[in-house]
């Protein structure tokens, strides 16, 4: 993907519920953030600090696209509601748009 100039785009995980879990989450979001060091066509996705509270922690409810405080995350504790992985893809789309001319031409 490099030698033919497409971004990539790598989401890390989110904060989750369970505290065994986000540790684990952030192990891995660790693992995976060293590895894009030396690759610096890659853009990360930091769903943590995008659906965390102030504090970093967990949070079911936070603002959607538009602003409003809605339930985003699923019951579970892992997976996202559909606003919630909205936000996610919103947040890809604006990395792909920044690194690339070829996704500029794709509506907001």
């Amino acid at each position: 993907l490099k030698g033919r100039d497409v971004p990539v785009v790598w989401i890390l995980l989110p904060v989750m519920r369970d505290a065994n879990a986000a540790r684990d989450a952030k192990l891995i979001n660790d693992l995976v953030q060293k590895a894009a060091t030396d690759r610096p066509w890659i853009r990360l996705v930091d769903t943590w600090k995008l659906t965390a509270d102030a504090d970093g922690a967990y949070q079911a409810h936070f603002k959607d696209l538009s602003g409003k405080v809605r339930l985003m995350r699923d019951n579970d504790g892992v997976h996202f509601t559909p606003p919630g992985y909205d936000l996610i893809a919103e947040s890809v789309l604006n990395l792909l748009r920044e690194a690339s001319p070829k996704f500029r031409l794709l509506p907001r």
